[in-house]
């Protein structure tokens, strides 16, 4: 923060971060409170935990500042109704969460062999990405049926849902459409993202709230925050002159607007396909799955047996 404010949520406690989709500044506290309630209303309306369920967290393969973070107040909620996390992470992740073993159980998976899959069954770029995605709902779903867990979350934050939404309409992707999904169902498990309306920023301004060095706090945050903007043009770029993008960032490529309309004017647009039994991918043939869970399905034993 440039210069030393009230939080306007409290009223009492010093502001550290202007939340991105109201424009509040915030406290650490009330910022804590914030995503904490936004993840609260986000289970109770996509997953409907019930007291005492099993749940499974798929990790994200790729590490992030706010994985631990977004962990434990997963962990803290659940907690309330008794829920037991089983996380289900890869090997390159398993050391991040030592600290929460006694809250979690820890399961680990090498997805290596499904990746290659997708490189021998899709060799374009599109193809293989799409396929990639794919991946971790498959093994977060074939992991529920062997320990028979009705409720998987896959924390996805806004700002991938409208990546992700965007490459589908420009590489014509309809099957990537179906990662952007706040819930889906397979054969009574419900599969649901806990993070749909929140946004990056916030969350890496989560994880940041034990620093105490102020100007680190504000230096690390400027870092953070250029990042990702600086990959979200680069990934522009690839398909769109700089006039464009800069047009769209005046219009409010980044507004709370355009970031949270998009998925459903994608939704209505597909609302016309068929959908994958496995993934709900939009599907135009008679197979009644998407040519990834085709192709992929026979690889994971417990959900290939549906269809047999």
């Amino acid at each position: 923060m440039p210069e030393a404010s009230l939080c306007e949520k409290c009223g009492v406690r010093e502001a550290f971060y202007i939340k991105r989709d109201s424009g509040e500044k915030l406290c650490k506290k009330c910022l804590y409170r914030s995503i904490e309630r936004n993840i609260i209303r986000s289970l109770s309306r996509y997953s409907g935990l019930r007291r005492e369920e099993k749940i499974l967290y798929v990790d994200t393969f790729i590490p992030n500042i706010w994985d631990v973070s977004l962990l434990k107040i997963i962990i803290k909620i659940s907690s309330n109704y008794k829920n037991q996390i089983y996380l289900l992470t890869f090997p390159w992740k398993q050391h991040f969460y030592k600290d929460l073993m006694d809250s979690i159980f820890q399961i680990i998976i090498d997805p290596v062999n499904y990746i290659m899959l997708c490189s021998e069954g899709f060799n374009d770029y599109i193809s293989f990405i799409t396929c990639f995605t794919k991946i971790r709902y498959l093994i977060g779903v074939e992991k529920a049926l062997d320990m028979n867990i009705k409720k998987i979350l896959i924390p996805c934050t806004r700002n991938d849902v409208f990546l992700k939404n965007i490459f589908s309409f420009i590489y014509s992707a309809k099957e990537m459409i179906s990662e952007t999904y706040p819930q889906r169902v397979f054969d009574e498990i419900i599969i649901s993202n806990p993070i749909y309306n929140l946004v990056t920023e916030d969350l890496i301004a989560l994880s940041l709230t034990d620093v105490k060095d102020d100007l680190v706090l504000e230096k690390s945050l400027q870092q953070f925050f250029s990042s990702i903007d600086h990959r979200i043009k680069e990934f522009l770029s690839k398909f769109l002159n700089d006039e464009i993008i800069r047009e769209m960032y005046t219009l409010g490529l980044s507004s709370r607007e355009f970031m949270f309309s998009h998925p459903n004017l994608m939704s209505k647009y597909y609302s016309r396909y068929k959908r994958c039994r496995i993934c709900s991918a939009p599907i135009d043939n008679e197979k009644h799955l998407c040519r990834y869970c085709l192709t992929l399905h026979s690889s994971f034993e417990k959900i290939s047996k549906i269809f047999r």
